[in-house]
């Protein structure tokens, strides 16, 4: 399976798969908000389907609709795009590493300068997943120096944002089909509207994201690996 396979992306967001722990009231399944029922989703979906990078998938665009948009989404913004993820017609996806620094935030270096109205997003993201299909992007970004030490603020980037890039990156062939991309982000504007949660706050969306994929994954994985 080399191509991402987004026909079947679609019927599990029709089958209720993708919105599976977003709230009832904005379409999706009301499960339970902890942890440890991803993980036990996530190892259903490893064994029923035999394929890691369909999880990773799943995986990613829980993790970003569950814990950043729901967790920390204006009332606008949960509106606009709660009910689009749980259906499956949007995919979320969060942009955190960095070339040469990876997700650890005192290497990271993207900024979004503050300016009348809103901001200006520059910066370079890697390993995106879920890039290839996604409709939006959350950016990680630096929007303050305070004692030392870099603030993050987290923005929501559309694809079709002008100038922003999207490039795929070479295949990771224990996650195929799970495509990720690199994204360049230079001179970006963005309203301040745009900003997910409150200003200087982006650091938890970053612990949300990559602490939680990052800790989820190796159930299913490992699991997988047993199976087989």
């Amino acid at each position: 399976m080399e191509q991402f396979p987004l026909d079947l992306w679609k019927r599990m967001g029709k089958a209720g798969l993708l919105g599976l722990y977003l709230p009832r009231a904005a379409g999706g399944g009301g499960g339970g908000a902890g942890s440890a029922e991803l993980v036990v989703a996530g190892e259903a979906f490893v064994r029923a389907g035999g394929n890691l990078g369909m999880a990773s998938a799943w995986f990613g665009h829980s993790v970003v609709a569950r814990f950043l948009v729901a967790g920390f989404g204006s009332k606008a913004q949960k509106t606009a795009l709660l009910p689009e993820l749980a259906a499956g017609r949007v995919t979320a996806s969060v942009a955190i590493s960095e070339p040469g620094a990876g997700a650890h935030p005192k290497h990271l270096a993207a900024s979004a300068e503050r300016q009348a109205g809103g901001f200006v997003l520059n910066g370079e993201k890697v390993y995106v997943t879920n890039g290839m299909f996604a409709s939006v992007f959350v950016v990680v970004a630096i929007t303050k120096m305070e004692e030392g030490r870099k603030r993050f603020s987290a923005f929501l980037v559309p694809r079709d944002s002008e100038g922003l890039t999207v490039e795929a990156m070479p295949p990771l062939d224990l996650l195929r089909p799970s495509q990720h991309v690199r994204l360049l982000l230079p001179d970006r504007r963005l309203e301040r509207s745009a900003m997910l949660g409150k200003a200087g706050r982006g650091g938890r969306a970053s612990d949300r994201s990559c602490g939680r994929s990052c800790a989820l994954r190796p159930g299913p994985l490992w699991r997988w690996w047993d199976a087989t």
